[in-house]
């Protein structure tokens, strides 16, 4: 099962057993890209850290957990 706000037919980039194994400052990650999708395409890893109030080692942490290499792997999956 697939966890995101995408339409139905679209590649889905996080699944809902990994979201559910979450800490709390991961799911502040999850739900900001869910949340501004379209903007976290145009921003550096700090940029997003800063929006989202995390830091950015929370958000590499996060990307490892849905099996991203890193951050650009990340944005190249989400564009």
């Amino acid at each position: 099962m697939i966890y995101t706000n995408k339409k139905e037919g679209e590649k889905n980039m996080f699944s809902y057993q990994k979201v559910h194994e979450l800490n709390r400052l991961e799911l502040i990650v999850y739900k900001y890209i869910i949340g501004h999708t379209r903007e976290v395409q145009d921003m550096t890893i700090r940029e997003m850290a800063n929006a989202a109030h995390v830091s950015t080692t929370t958000i590499l942490r996060f990307l490892k957990k849905m099996d991203y290499s890193g951050f650009s792997e990340f944005k190249f999956a989400l564009k």
